[in-house]
């Protein structure tokens, strides 16, 4: 009937199904991944998200427009730092990656989206049209060919644009095959309850957050695309 009331020939009709196929297939995800290693935790990662627990750490783990989505919750009772001088990330050709040190909060939670998304520059200032403020009780820029009040640059419209994206080094790289090794490094440098404390019956409330030993440990994982 839809194609009766367009009154398209079949040739229309088979052309119109094939654009409405395709801009479905477009709003859709293409890629999903597996998590590999560890083997005791391996397990596919879709759209729906995947959780996975390692000590203090819960990791939610949800594929999202071609890109691993990997959020890292905070369930013990401390901060926990993320070691960035340690932490790493891999891509599929080796290479290996820096991560910002940063500290997730009790009951707090860090994201890491891999690939990462690649940074847009920003669009150039249109000619003859500078933002900025003139007035002579500010001091004179020392511009010869210009006799009357002096021109400043206006801090808040007049920053330096985004670099531009780079392919090659840094921090953007792209996955479009193979695996992606995430390497994270934590510390823990919150005291222990004293031996008073220590000593009290070893009863907790069923939502209290769980207490950490100081000190260091790693998570390692390791992802691989799989195209649908």
């Amino acid at each position: 009937m839809l194609f009766k009331s367009l009154q398209l020939s079949p040739v229309m009709s088979i052309r119109f199904l094939l654009i409405v196929i395709a801009a479905v297939a477009a709003g859709c995800s293409n890629v999903e991944y597996d998590l590999v290693q560890p083997p005791s935790l391996a397990q596919h990662i879709g759209g729906k998200t995947a959780t996975v627990r390692r000590g203090p750490l819960e990791y939610g783990l949800t594929s999202d427009e071609d890109h691993l989505v990997v959020q890292v919750f905070n369930r013990s009772a401390q901060p926990i730092a993320l070691v960035g001088g340690e932490s790493r990330i891999v891509d599929p050709d080796g290479q290996s990656h820096p991560i910002s040190a940063q500290v997730i909060a009790s009951q707090s939670s860090i994201k890491f989206i891999l690939p990462p998304l690649r940074p847009l520059p920003a669009p150039a200032e249109p000619e003859g049209f500078s933002r900025g403020y003139f007035g002579p009780e500010f001091p004179y820029d020392n511009d010869p060919f210009w006799d009357g009040p002096p021109y400043h640059s206006d801090p808040f419209f007049d920053s330096p644009p985004l670099p531009p994206p780079d392919d090659q080094e840094g921090s953007y790289w792209r996955w479009d095959h193979g695996d992606v090794r995430l390497v994270l490094v934590y510390l823990n440098e919150m005291l222990m309850p004293s031996a008073s404390q220590a000593s009290a019956p070893a009863t907790r409330p069923a939502n209290r957050p769980i207490e950490v030993p100081p000190g260091r440990f790693t998570h390692e994982f390791v992802f691989r695309q799989q195209k649908l």
